[in-house]
């Protein structure tokens, strides 16, 4: 469910910029931000990423990837306070999808606690973490 929507352009760049939107969950709701630079995509993630909230951020993921002329993916997790196995799995079908594009997924800036778990899940062999 969409509760929120911002859109900004700057069009003499043509970046997109603070594209916005609030994803329902159940009682959760996650806050996922975008943008297109340099034919990246990079999308913020704010939130807890668990069983209530992956369905409707992977609908929103996979609007945001069929974008035209991407070349890679950057997710930024700063804002992801909590993440259980449900957004293991999101990440990993996402990275499926992506890998068929040949579009690669880079994990960026995990808190402590969500850095662990990829670490110990092995999602850093699959998708690179930077910065």
């Amino acid at each position: 469910m969409v509760l929120r929507k911002k859109r900004k352009r700057n069009l003499r760049h043509g970046v997109k910029r603070l594209a916005q939107i609030t994803v329902h969950g159940g009682m959760n709701k996650m806050k996922v931000a975008h943008k297109i630079a340099n034919n990246t995509l990079y999308v913020s993630i704010c939130g807890e990423l668990d069983e209530s909230c992956a369905a409707p951020l992977r609908v929103r993921l996979d609007e945001l990837f069929d974008a035209a002329g991407i070349a890679r993916v950057v997710l930024d997790l700063a804002g992801v306070s909590f993440m259980d196995s449900t957004g293991i799995g999101m990440l990993i079908g996402r990275y499926k999808v992506l890998k068929a594009k040949g579009i690669p997924l880079l994990l960026s800036s995990p808190q402590t606690v969500v850095d662990k778990l990829l670490s110990l899940s092995g999602i850093y062999e699959i998708m690179p973490k930077i910065g």
